[in-house]
């Protein structure tokens, strides 16, 4: 999505992931959430508990812990 030029903030990046979560693409919401990161767009409280929610419903406890640990590093805890 940011490579392809299209402006876009928290509440759409939200929305996004969301979708993808309760789709079961837990996979790519991870990658797209990598994407939002790497873009140096901040990222809120909301958007981490999306995707630690995904992890963990999914079983991968360890990513889900490395994410929060991530946030800590984020300033976002």
């Amino acid at each position: 999505m940011v490579s392809n030029g299209i402006k876009t903030n928290c509440v759409i990046f939200s929305s996004i992931l969301q979708c993808m979560r309760e789709m079961g693409m837990v996979s790519e919401a991870v990658d797209q959430f990598k994407e939002f990161r790497d873009s140096g767009i901040f990222l809120d409280k909301v958007l981490y508990n999306i995707v630690v929610d995904a992890l963990c419903k999914l079983g991968k406890l360890e990513e889900a812990v490395e994410l929060l640990n991530e946030m800590e590093v984020d300033a976002c805890l």
